[in-house]
């Protein structure tokens, strides 16, 4: 696919990245997947912080331009996210 990067675990899982398909094409899934290409274990969402709106001009998504979202998938044996965390975008100073 040409919308990932993914790297081999040596156990024959892989470590995968792939950006999703709209409306949420601004977003990065992290995951294991097997062999066979299925996805095992979801990791985490990286993506601009968003809200739904009603507004049919903006695709009904408000994308953040200062602010993501990290979704953490941290308990294996559920398949909602655990964890979110906002990041503001870090703004240089000059000196």
């Amino acid at each position: 696919m040409e919308n990932e990067i993914k790297i081999p675990l040596g156990n024959g899982l892989f470590l995968v990245a792939e950006t999703s398909y709209e409306p949420y094409e601004k977003e990065i899934c992290v995951g294991i997947r097997d062999g066979a290409n299925n996805y095992v274990q979801d990791l985490a969402i990286i993506r601009p912080a968003y809200a739904y709106t009603d507004d049919p001009a903006d695709g009904e998504i408000a994308w953040e331009q200062d602010l993501f979202d990290v979704l953490v998938y941290s308990d294996k044996d559920s398949e909602d996210y655990t964890h979110v965390f906002e990041i503001e975008l870090y703004e240089e100073v000059d000196l």
